[in-house]
């Protein structure tokens, strides 16, 4: 729901001065109320955190179903109690902000979760005071703590945003684009694909196409997928304004949440929808293949949805999904890079260094990906502030290429020992 500013006179629901101010739970009241629906616990605090306007952020949309804030999850607990998303709620200080009510389950660190009722109280006001289902006091100072440290740390003024309908937002610098390393005709190819949707929405109906297209980009880790993302989505954001939706796939993610999230991309449309690691949303996911080929081609096709899907693994996605143009009719394989690709990467994050050290090492690397050659030039970096250098030398790029040498056979076999006792647990970006 939306408050205008008319509706904060005298009489309004959100008044201090209206006339009837019991309109809501008194915590004895919202007490009652909590312990009616959940007999089996028995302890319930009454909580006014210090950083209260960090806890009204939590969460961030009406239709979001749980998020990840921190070290801590949540997700909407059902109950009889509506679960409400107030909208630019007059906030009686003369200014407007966001808020919510409802009952949302906490989970942390070493799996310690508890309950946290918001409520619409006495005092015709949302938030400021909650019930929450522990009454270990030093778990709730840490908890209020990091909710504060994690929404408090944002600075997105002027910043490209990412919805995400089931987390928390993302946000990217519109000016710091990053120089993609792909074959040129492959770049072209695909800012042609994107730049000439979201410009030429007209040329789609004067040649009767459908305004609706699906991508994917098809690649091993650390190939540079996510970064043409970032960079089309600085493309589009310059040139058009355009939107963009993203959602985390977890093993939890059902088919309301696929349902709502692309129900929100058509509000939004002309929109790019980004589904990143498609193979888990077909595989690891509660969503139904059915359920996913009717929100991408169903009997009522979604039109200004641009949707562009990644995977690691192709083999994983049921051919119906990939090998049908109108649910994804391009696809694009980003290989790992070559020699030539190597080593202007290479020429590009070590500027300054002998290009017979660069030209050498760019001969040898032969199956690393741009992930594993960008890691190469942090080690060191990384060297070079351990031995206080103002510059990263030769000396150190070839310590750090014998590190990384070791580091990517490892991975190569499983990252084992000879024992194959041993495993570091490290896996590559």
């Amino acid at each position: 729901m939306e408050i205008g500013r008319d509706e904060t006179r005298e009489g309004s629901e959100f008044s201090r001065f209206a006339p009837n101010p019991r309109r809501g739970f008194t915590s004895i009241e919202a007490r009652q109320y909590l312990d009616s629906q959940f007999t089996s616990i028995t302890t319930w605090t009454v909580w006014l955190p210090k950083y209260n306007d960090s806890f009204k952020r939590i969460v961030q949309k009406a239709d979001q179903m749980s998020g990840i804030i921190g070290s801590w999850r949540w997700e909407r607990v059902e109950n009889p109690y509506p679960f409400n998303f107030y909208y630019n709620m007059f906030d009686g200080r003369g200014g407007y902000e966001n808020n919510w009510a409802g009952l949302l389950k906490f989970t942390g660190p070493e799996q310690i979760s508890f309950l946290l009722f918001s409520f619409f109280g006495s005092s015709g006001f949302v938030g400021g005071i909650y019930l929450v289902s522990t009454s270990d006091l030093v778990l709730l100072e840490r908890f209020e703590k990091d909710i504060n440290d994690y929404l408090s740390d944002e600075n997105t003024y002027g910043m490209i945003r990412i919805d995400v309908v089931n987390g928390r937002d993302m946000y990217l610098a519109p000016e710091s684009d990053e120089r993609i390393f792909l074959p040129a005709s492959m770049i072209t190819d695909i800012e042609r694909q994107v730049m000439s949707f979201f410009q030429d929405p007209k040329g789609y109906a004067k040649f009767n196409i459908p305004y609706r297209r699906g991508l994917l980009f098809v690649g091993t880790p650390g190939g540079g997928k996510t970064m043409m993302i970032r960079h089309l989505i600085r493309q589009c954001h310059s040139s058009c304004k355009a939107q963009f939706l993203s959602i985390n796939i977890k093993r939890t993610t059902n088919e309301n949440e696929i349902s709502a999230f692309f129900e929100r991309a058509s509000r939004k449309a002309p929109c790019m929808v980004i589904l990143e690691d498609l193979d888990s949303l077909t595989k690891e996911s509660s969503v139904s293949r059915s359920a996913l080929l009717n929100q991408l081609d169903g009997l009522k096709p979604r039109k200004g949805l641009l949707v562009i899907g990644t995977t690691n693994n192709p083999v994983d996605i049921d051919p119906a999904i990939i090998h049908r143009p109108s649910r994804f009719d391009r696809v694009w394989i980003f290989e790992m890079p070559d020699k030539k690709l190597r080593h202007e990467y290479l020429e590009h994050s070590l500027p300054g260094v002998d290009p017979k050290l660069i030209l050498d090492i760019a001969g040898k690397t032969a199956d690393w990906s741009f992930a594993y050659l960008n890691e190469l030039r942090t080690t060191a970096s990384i060297l070079a502030i351990q031995e206080g250098g103002e510059c990263v030398t030769e000396k150190q790029i070839e310590q750090a290429f014998v590190f990384m040498t070791a580091q990517f056979k490892s991975n190569k076999n499983g990252h084992m020992g000879k024992s194959k006792q041993v495993s570091l647990g490290f896996e590559a970006a």
